[in-house]
Protein backbone atom coordinates (compact mmCIF):
# COMPACT_ATOMS: atom_id res chain seq x y z
CA UNK A 1 0.00 0.00 0.00
CA UNK A 2 1.23 3.26 -0.47
CA UNK A 3 2.29 5.43 2.35
CA UNK A 4 -0.30 7.38 3.69
CA UNK A 5 -0.35 11.25 3.86
CA UNK A 6 0.47 11.59 7.28
CA UNK A 7 3.51 10.02 6.92
CA UNK A 8 4.35 11.26 3.77
CA UNK A 9 4.30 14.38 5.91
CA UNK A 10 6.29 12.90 8.83
CA UNK A 11 3.96 14.39 11.08
CA UNK A 12 0.34 14.42 12.16
CA UNK A 13 -1.48 17.43 11.39
CA UNK A 14 -5.01 19.04 13.72
CA UNK A 15 -6.41 20.72 10.59
CA UNK A 16 -5.59 19.09 7.29
CA UNK A 17 -6.27 22.03 4.60
CA UNK A 18 -7.21 21.10 1.11
CA UNK A 19 -7.59 23.12 -2.10
CA UNK A 20 -10.11 22.46 -4.83
CA UNK A 21 -8.69 24.16 -8.07
CA UNK A 22 -12.27 23.82 -10.58
CA UNK A 23 -11.50 24.14 -14.26
CA UNK A 24 -14.71 25.85 -16.24
CA UNK A 25 -17.55 22.94 -16.67
CA UNK A 26 -15.60 20.78 -13.80
CA UNK A 27 -17.24 17.91 -12.61
CA UNK A 28 -19.86 18.42 -10.06
CA UNK A 29 -20.03 15.15 -8.82
CA UNK A 30 -16.38 14.36 -8.56
CA UNK A 31 -15.81 18.10 -6.51
CA UNK A 32 -18.81 16.88 -4.27
CA UNK A 33 -18.07 13.84 -3.80
CA UNK A 34 -14.22 14.87 -2.66
CA UNK A 35 -15.22 17.40 -0.18
CA UNK A 36 -18.76 15.64 2.02
CA UNK A 37 -16.12 13.06 3.34
CA UNK A 38 -14.20 15.93 4.96
CA UNK A 39 -17.43 17.44 6.29
CA UNK A 40 -18.80 14.78 7.65
CA UNK A 41 -15.31 13.60 9.35
CA UNK A 42 -15.85 17.10 11.05
CA UNK A 43 -19.69 16.66 11.79
CA UNK A 44 -18.52 12.94 13.45
CA UNK A 45 -15.50 14.15 15.30
CA UNK A 46 -17.31 17.49 16.62
CA UNK A 47 -13.84 18.96 15.70
CA UNK A 48 -12.39 21.09 12.76
CA UNK A 49 -9.99 17.94 11.23
CA UNK A 50 -10.05 19.01 7.74
CA UNK A 51 -10.74 22.59 5.87
CA UNK A 52 -11.46 23.27 2.16
CA UNK A 53 -11.61 26.41 -0.47
CA UNK A 54 -12.21 26.76 -3.60
CA UNK A 55 -9.61 28.17 -5.49
CA UNK A 56 -9.33 30.05 -9.06
CA UNK A 57 -7.41 32.59 -10.80
CA UNK A 58 -10.17 35.64 -9.71
CA UNK A 59 -13.13 35.60 -7.60
CA UNK A 60 -15.97 34.93 -10.17
CA UNK A 61 -18.21 32.03 -10.66
CA UNK A 62 -16.97 29.49 -12.09
CA UNK A 63 -19.60 26.80 -14.15
CA UNK A 64 -20.12 23.24 -13.73
CA UNK A 65 -20.98 20.62 -16.06
CA UNK A 66 -24.22 20.62 -15.68
CA UNK A 67 -24.79 24.67 -15.47
CA UNK A 68 -24.68 25.49 -11.83
CA UNK A 69 -22.43 27.95 -10.72
CA UNK A 70 -19.96 28.44 -7.58
CA UNK A 71 -18.29 31.41 -6.06
CA UNK A 72 -14.49 30.54 -5.18
CA UNK A 73 -13.14 31.59 -1.53
CA UNK A 74 -9.86 32.22 -2.62
CA UNK A 75 -7.54 33.77 -5.83
CA UNK A 76 -4.47 31.59 -6.95
CA UNK A 77 -2.22 34.98 -5.94
CA UNK A 78 -4.09 35.20 -2.22
CA UNK A 79 -4.13 31.64 -0.91
CA UNK A 80 -2.21 30.34 2.18
CA UNK A 81 -0.52 27.51 2.94
CA UNK A 82 -2.35 24.25 1.71
CA UNK A 83 -1.45 20.26 2.93
CA UNK A 84 -3.33 18.94 -0.52
CA UNK A 85 -4.41 20.40 -3.86
CA UNK A 86 -6.71 18.75 -6.30
CA UNK A 87 -7.61 19.97 -9.38
CA UNK A 88 -10.97 19.50 -10.91
CA UNK A 89 -11.89 19.00 -14.59
CA UNK A 90 -14.11 17.82 -17.24
CA UNK A 91 -14.37 15.99 -20.41
CA UNK A 92 -12.83 17.30 -23.21
CA UNK A 93 -9.98 18.52 -20.65
CA UNK A 94 -7.84 20.31 -22.99
CA UNK A 95 -10.19 22.79 -23.72
CA UNK A 96 -10.20 23.94 -20.44
CA UNK A 97 -6.89 24.47 -19.16
CA UNK A 98 -5.71 27.96 -18.19
CA UNK A 99 -2.08 29.05 -18.38
CA UNK A 100 -1.92 31.14 -15.20
CA UNK A 101 -3.09 27.18 -13.02
CA UNK A 102 -0.48 25.64 -14.82
CA UNK A 103 1.71 28.48 -13.56
CA UNK A 104 0.58 28.03 -10.13
CA UNK A 105 0.82 24.73 -9.93
CA UNK A 106 4.15 24.54 -11.17
CA UNK A 107 5.07 27.06 -7.76
CA UNK A 108 2.88 24.98 -5.61
CA UNK A 109 4.12 22.17 -5.91
CA UNK A 110 7.98 22.98 -5.52
CA UNK A 111 6.90 24.13 -1.96
CA UNK A 112 6.01 19.65 -1.49
CA UNK A 113 2.68 20.03 -0.97
CA UNK A 114 0.63 17.02 -2.35
CA UNK A 115 -0.95 17.20 -5.66
CA UNK A 116 -4.23 15.43 -7.00
CA UNK A 117 -6.58 15.52 -9.78
CA UNK A 118 -9.76 14.55 -10.16
CA UNK A 119 -12.11 13.13 -13.24
CA UNK A 120 -9.94 14.74 -16.10
CA UNK A 121 -7.74 16.73 -13.56
CA UNK A 122 -4.81 14.14 -14.17
CA UNK A 123 -4.19 15.61 -17.52
CA UNK A 124 -4.01 19.32 -16.11
CA UNK A 125 -1.00 18.45 -13.56
CA UNK A 126 0.63 16.72 -16.63
CA UNK A 127 0.74 19.59 -18.46
CA UNK A 128 2.04 21.00 -15.71
CA UNK A 129 5.02 18.45 -15.74
CA UNK A 130 4.37 17.19 -12.51
CA UNK A 131 3.07 13.71 -13.25
CA UNK A 132 6.38 11.94 -14.61
CA UNK A 133 7.67 9.29 -12.67
CA UNK A 134 4.30 8.55 -11.10
CA UNK A 135 1.47 6.18 -11.21
CA UNK A 136 -2.35 7.43 -12.23
CA UNK A 137 -5.68 6.75 -12.51
CA UNK A 138 -7.99 9.46 -14.60
CA UNK A 139 -11.13 9.29 -16.62
CA UNK A 140 -11.25 6.96 -19.35
CA UNK A 141 -11.69 9.56 -21.74
CA UNK A 142 -8.17 11.21 -21.16
CA UNK A 143 -6.91 8.18 -20.69
CA UNK A 144 -5.23 7.25 -23.46
CA UNK A 145 -4.32 10.49 -24.33
CA UNK A 146 -2.70 10.91 -21.48
CA UNK A 147 -0.31 7.67 -22.28
CA UNK A 148 0.29 8.98 -25.94
CA UNK A 149 1.33 12.56 -25.22
CA UNK A 150 2.96 12.19 -21.19
CA UNK A 151 4.97 8.49 -22.06
CA UNK A 152 6.62 9.00 -18.50
CA UNK A 153 3.57 8.69 -16.47
CA UNK A 154 2.14 5.01 -15.46
CA UNK A 155 -1.08 5.45 -16.44
CA UNK A 156 -3.51 2.32 -14.74
CA UNK A 157 -6.90 1.01 -14.79
CA UNK A 158 -7.50 1.17 -11.02
CA UNK A 159 -10.19 3.56 -9.88
CA UNK A 160 -7.65 5.90 -7.43
CA UNK A 161 -4.13 5.98 -7.35
CA UNK A 162 -1.92 7.17 -3.47
CA UNK A 163 1.63 7.49 -5.19
CA UNK A 164 4.16 9.36 -2.92
CA UNK A 165 2.82 13.05 -2.95
CA UNK A 166 0.41 12.72 -6.36
CA UNK A 167 -3.50 11.43 -5.44
CA UNK A 168 -5.34 10.99 -8.67
CA UNK A 169 -8.47 9.61 -9.19
CA UNK A 170 -10.81 8.45 -12.37
CA UNK A 171 -14.38 10.70 -10.71
CA UNK A 172 -17.60 10.72 -10.63
CA UNK A 173 -18.30 9.37 -7.10
CA UNK A 174 -14.87 7.02 -7.08
CA UNK A 175 -13.48 10.99 -5.56
CA UNK A 176 -15.67 10.01 -2.42
CA UNK A 177 -14.27 6.06 -1.75
CA UNK A 178 -10.47 8.13 -2.29
CA UNK A 179 -11.03 10.60 0.58
CA UNK A 180 -12.70 7.85 2.58
CA UNK A 181 -8.83 6.02 1.58
CA UNK A 182 -7.43 9.55 2.95
CA UNK A 183 -9.24 10.16 6.03
CA UNK A 184 -8.73 6.77 7.21
CA UNK A 185 -4.62 7.06 6.72
CA UNK A 186 -5.12 9.84 8.88
CA UNK A 187 -7.34 9.07 11.70
CA UNK A 188 -7.86 4.94 11.26
CA UNK A 189 -10.49 3.25 9.42
CA UNK A 190 -13.32 3.40 12.15
CA UNK A 191 -14.07 7.31 11.14
CA UNK A 192 -13.80 5.98 7.69
CA UNK A 193 -16.53 3.28 8.31
CA UNK A 194 -18.53 5.68 10.07
CA UNK A 195 -18.28 8.04 7.40
CA UNK A 196 -19.27 5.78 4.89
CA UNK A 197 -22.20 4.49 7.23
CA UNK A 198 -23.86 8.11 7.17
CA UNK A 199 -23.69 8.02 3.17
CA UNK A 200 -25.59 5.19 3.05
Amino acid sequence: MIATVTELHGRSKTVFKVGFVPLENFTLIALSSAIEPLRMANHLTGETLYDWQLIRPTIAPVTASGGSQMMPNARLDEVGDLDLIFVVARVNVKDSIEPEILTWLKARAATKVLMGGLCTGPFVLAQAGLLDGYNCSAHWECLAALQEDYPRIFCNNNLFTFDRDRITCTGGDVALHMMLHLVAGHHGSALANGISDMFV
